[in-house]
C-alpha cells in the first residue's frame, strides 16, 4: 500500500491562507493613526519620531495597534539577568579564589624550597599528593568561569553593537541571537565584525578579539602552570622515634679502641660522613699569620646518628641525643733548643730516625691558661722514618699546666688539653754525607711555625705546638639545615705515577670544603653540613671535658707519620713500635690542608674529625642504646620552583577581569533596550517596518542568498543602519534606520 505524498503546508489556523505577497499582508494605503504627525522630525536614537513613509506608520498600526507607553527603566540586575549577574559576581569570586589558591601554593613552595616552614595546611596538601590535583581543580574552575563570562561578554557586546554602533540589517539576526543566547565570542569573530570602522565598533571588536583569545588560552592554564614544576627535596613531616647509637661509656677512650687505634690511622675511612657544626670565628683571624699562633676558634661538632648515607643526606632537622665533641685546636710557635736529629746509619741516603729537643711556650695567648712555673722547659722525642712529610708526636709540659680557654667556662678555668708537636719535615737528600747526628741549627719563627735552618740555608723542618681537647660525649642537641646532595669523596688520578702530595694529587677539594679548610669561607649549606645548636648541653660538655680522661684518637706514646718514603729497615723494634704510618687518604688530606692554608690547627682539626667519625660509624654494630628524638627528613616532591607559568596565568586573569569589568560598565551605560537572556525580546526587536520584507522572503533562503538580496539591485531599500532604536510614534524598541 502506497503512503500518501507529503503535504506542502499545514494549516495551523482555520480560515483563509495568508498570501505570500508581502504587499498583500502589509498594504501601503492602510489608515494612519490619528496621533501620528506627517512631518519629518530629526531622529533621536532613544526617542525616534515617526518615519517619513506613510506606509511605515500604517504597517505599525495594523500590526501593533496604538503606541505603547515608555516602560520604566530597569535596574541593572534585571538588565543583566539573574543568570548573567550570577555568572559575573559568583564567577569573579571563584576566579579570585582560584588565583588566590595558586598564589598560596606558589608562595608555600617558595618558602619550602628555602627551608622555611610553609605552614601545616600547605604541608598537608603537599605530602598527601594534592598539589597537582589542587592546581588541576583551580585551572578547571578558571577555564569554566572565563568561558561563561566570555559568553556573557559576547551577549553584552552584541547588545552594544545593536544599540550604539549603527548595526546594519545584514548583521541583525546573528547579533540578536548572541544577545539572547550566550555563545562563545569566537562566534562573532567574522570579517564584517572585525572589519567595521568607527570608534565604538573598533572598541567592541577589540573586546571580542581579546575575549576569544582568552577563551582559547584559558584551555591551557593547567599546562602553563605545570611548566613551573620540578622535583626537589623539601622538609617532610616531623617524626618522633627512638634513635639507636653507642652508649657514652663506649667512647674513644675505650680499651678496645686503644688496642685497635692503629687501624684508624692505617685504614682509609669508608666515607666522609656528614656532620653538624657550631663555630665562632677566632679573634684576630686575619692577623694569625704574623701573631705567632693559629686558632680554629670555638668549634663544636656532632655526628649524625644514622648509619645509612641516604638518611644523613636527607636529614633537615634533629632534636635529641647525639655524639658531640669540642673540636677547637690552637697551635703556637714554640721556642726550640737542644734539638738533635739522628739518622739511620745503614741507609743510603741516610734517613732521619728520631728528633729530640726542648721547647718553651713563651707566647702570652689569651686562650691558653697556664698554671705553675712560667719558665718550664718541656721535652719532645719523636720518631721520623721519613724524609719528606709530616709527623705528629705527643709532648708533655714540664713545671706548668696549660689549659684551653672556653667561652663556656669561667674566666680562670679552662679545658684540660692534650698537647703534641707537628713537624713539617723537608730534609730530602741533604744527609748523604752528613753525620749520624746533627744539632747545629738556626731557628726562625713565623706565624704558628718555628723553622730549623741548615747552615746551607736549607729549611730542614718546621715545628708547631698544638693544643686540643680530645674527648666526646653524648648530649642533647638540635641540628638543622638543608639536605645535602652527597657526601664528599676523594678523587684519585687515573695515572698512579702522578700521585704526589706536593703536586696536589689526589684531589681532596671536596673533603676540605666539607671540613671548612679552604682558602675562602663557605656557608654550612654549601659545605653540606647542618647547623648545630648545643642548647643546654654546653655546661654538660664543659663539665665532662674538665673531668674526663684524655687520649684515644691521638696517641700519647706514638708518633703519627703522614708522608711518603717511610723506611722500616730500622733494627730498633722499640723505635718501630713508636711510629705509626697513616693511610694515604689521611696523608693526602692533611698535607693538602697545610699546602693550601699553612695552618696546622685546621689540619689537626680535620684529621681528628675524620678519626672521630671513623671510630663512631665503623663501630655502628654496637649501637644498641636508644634515645628519644624527633627529626625531619627531606622528601623529593614535585612543586613549583619558578614563577613564569604563574605570571602568565595571572596576566590572563588580569586581562580577563579588565575586559569583563569594562564591558559590563559600557553595557550598563550605553544600552536601554536590552534585557540579557530574553529570547522573545530579541525576536520581537527584529520585527520592524525595515525588516518585514526581507524576513518574509528569507524563510527559504541561505545567508549568502540573503546577503546577495540585500546588496543587489533587485532589493535595495537604501537603509542607513541605526540599529535597535525606540520609536516615538509607537513606543517599540525595534530595528530602525536613518533616512538618506
Amino acid at each position: 500500500m502506497l503512503s500518501p505524498p507529503p503535504r506542502e503546508s499545514i494549516e495551523l489556523v482555520q480560515g483563509p491562507s495568508m498570501p505570500l505577497d508581502s504587499q498583500a499582508a502589509f498594504h501601503e494605503n492602510m489608515p494612519v493613526s490619528q496621533h501620528e504627525s506627517t512631518t519629518n522630525v530629526p531622529l533621536d536614537r532613544w526617542d525616534m519620531p515617526r518615519t517619513t513613509s506613510k506606509s511605515d506608520s500604517t504597517t505599525h498600526e495594523s500590526l501593533l495597534g496604538h503606541p505603547k507607553r515608555q516602560p520604566p527603566p530597569r535596574p541593572f540586575w534585571e538588565r543583566l539577568g539573574k543568570s548573567g549577574l550570577f555568572i559575573l559576581v559568583i564567577g569573579t569570586i571563584l576566579l579570585f579564589g582560584s588565583v588566590g589558591n595558586l598564589l598560596f601554593l606558589w608562595i608555600g613552595a617558595e618558602r619550602a624550597s628555602r627551608n622555611v616552614d610553609p605552614g601545616p595546611l600547605w604541608r598537608t596538601i603537599a605530602f598527601s599528593g594534592w598539589i597537582t590535583r589542587t592546581i588541576t581543580i583551580s585551572s578547571a574552575a578558571m577555564r569554566a568561569v572565563i568561558t561563561m563570562q566570555a559568553a556573557a561578554v559576547t551577549s553584552m557586546i552584541s547588545a552594544l553593537f545593536l544599540e550604539s554602533a549603527n548595526t546594519e540589517l545584514l548583521h541583525l539576526p546573528l547579533l540578536s541571537i548572541t544577545r539572547a543566547v550566550r555563545l562563545s565570542p569566537v562566534s562573532l569573530l567574522l570579517p564584517y565584525i572585525l572589519g567595521r570602522k568607527g570608534p565604538f565598533k573598533a572598541t567592541y571588536s577589540l573586546i571580542i578579539l581579546l575575549s576569544s583569545v582568552l577563551v582559547v588560552v584559558s584551555q591551557f592554564v593547567s599546562t602553563i602552570l605545570l611548566s613551573d614544576f620540578a622535583s626537589i627535596h623539601i622538609a617532610g613531616p616531623e617524626n618522633s622515634t627512638s634513635i639507636y647509637f653507642a652508649d657514652p661509656v663506649f667512647s674513644v677512650v675505650d680499651s678496645v679502641l686503644f688496642s685497635n687505634r692503629n687501624n684508624l690511622f692505617g685504614n682509609a675511612p669508608s666515607a666522609f660522613w656528614r656532620f653538624a657544626e657550631y663555630r665562632e670565628d677566632p679573634e684576630n683571624e686575619e692577623n694569625q699569620a704574623t701573631s705567632g699562633y693559629a686558632d680554629t676558634g670555638v668549634t663544636i661538632r656532632a655526628a649524625i646518628p644514622w648509619a645509612e648515607e641516604s638518611s644523613r643526606l636527607r636529614l633537615m632537622r634533629y632534636s635529641g641525643t647525639a655524639r658531640m665533641w669540642y673540636a677547637r685546636v690552637l697551635c703556637v710557635s714554640p721556642s726550640l733548643s737542644n734539638v738533635i736529629l739522628k739518622t739511620i746509619n745503614n741507609t743510603i741516603p741516610k734517613t732521619p730516625s728520631t728528633i729530640t729537643g726542648n721547647f718553651i711556650i713563651d707566647h702570652a695567648h689569651p686562650n691558653l691558661i697556664r698554671s705553675g712555673r712560667n719558665d718550664g722547659n718541656s721535652f719532645f722525642n719523636c720518631s721520623l722514618h721519613l724524609d719528606n712529610g709530616v709527623v705528629i708526636c705527643p709532648t708533655t709540659t714540664s713545671g706548668y699546666n696549660i689549659k684551653l680557654h672556653s667561652p663556656f667556662t669561667s674566666e680562670n678555668k679552662g679545658l684540660a688539653t692534650l698537647s703534641f708537636m707537628v713537624f713539617k719535615v723537608n730534609i730530602g737528600k741533604i744527609y748523604e754525607e752528613s753525620p749520624s747526628e746533627y744539632k747545629d741549627w738556626a731557628f726562625l719563627r713565623h706565624g704558628p711555625w718555628t723553622t730549623a735552618v741548615h747552615p746551607s740555608d736549607h729549611e730542614m723542618f718546621s715545628a708547631s705546638e698544638c693544643f686540643t681537647t680530645i674527648s666526646s660525649i653524648n648530649a642533647n642537641v638540635t641540628m638543622s639545615g638543608a639536605p645535602a646532595a652527597s657526601e664528599p669523596t676523594m678523587h684519585w688520578p687515573l695515572d698512579p705515577s702522578k700521585i704526589g702530595y706536593d703536586s696536589g694529587f689526589p684531589d681532596t677539594s671536596e673533603i676540605r670544603r666539607q671540613l671548612g679548610v679552604t682558602r675562602e669561607k663557605r656557608e654550612l649549606s654549601s659545605r653540606g653540613l647542618l647547623a648545630l645548636d648545643p642548647n643546654g648541653a654546653l655546661s654538660e660538655i664543659v663539665s665532662y671535658l674538665q673531668s674526663a680522661g684524655l687520649g684515644g684518637i691521638i696517641s700519647t706514646s706514638q708518633t703519627l707519620g703522614l708522608g711518603r718514603g717511610v723506611n722500616w729497615q730500622s733494627k730498633n723494634d722499640i723505635a718501630r713500635s713508636q711510629y705509626v704510618a697513616a693511610h694515604d687518604v689521611h696523608t693526602a688530606i692533611f698535607l693538602d690542608i697545610l699546602k693550601t692554608t699553612n695552618n696546622p690547627a685546621y689540619a689537626i682539626q680535620a684529621l681528628s674529625t675524620t678519626l672521630y667519625q671513623m671510630q663512631y660509624f665503623e663501630e655502628s654494630y654496637r649501637w644498641i642504646y636508644n634515645h628519644s628524638a624527633s627529626y625531619v627528613m627531606s622528601q623529593e616532591i614535585s612543586i613549583p620552583v619558578q614563577k613564569t607559568g604563574l605570571l602568565v596565568v595571572a596576566g590572563i586573569f588580569a586581562v580577563h577581569i579588565v575586559v569583563v569589568g569594562t564591558t559590563a560598565a559600557i553595557f550598563l551605560r550605553r544600552t536601554r533596550a536590552t534585557l540579557l537572556g530574553n529570547v522573545w525580546q530579541s525576536v520581537a526587536q527584529v520585527i520592524s517596518d525595515k525588516t518585514t520584507d526581507i524576513l518574509w522572503r528569507a524563510d527559504s533562503m541561505t545567508d549568502k542568498e540573503v546577503k546577495e538580496e540585500l546588496s543587489g539591485t533587485a532589493y535595495n531599500p537604501k537603509i542607513k543602519a541605526a540599529g535597535v532604536i525606540r520609536r516615538r510614534q509607537n513606543g517599540r524598541n525595534e530595528f530602525g534606520s536613518l533616512a538618506d
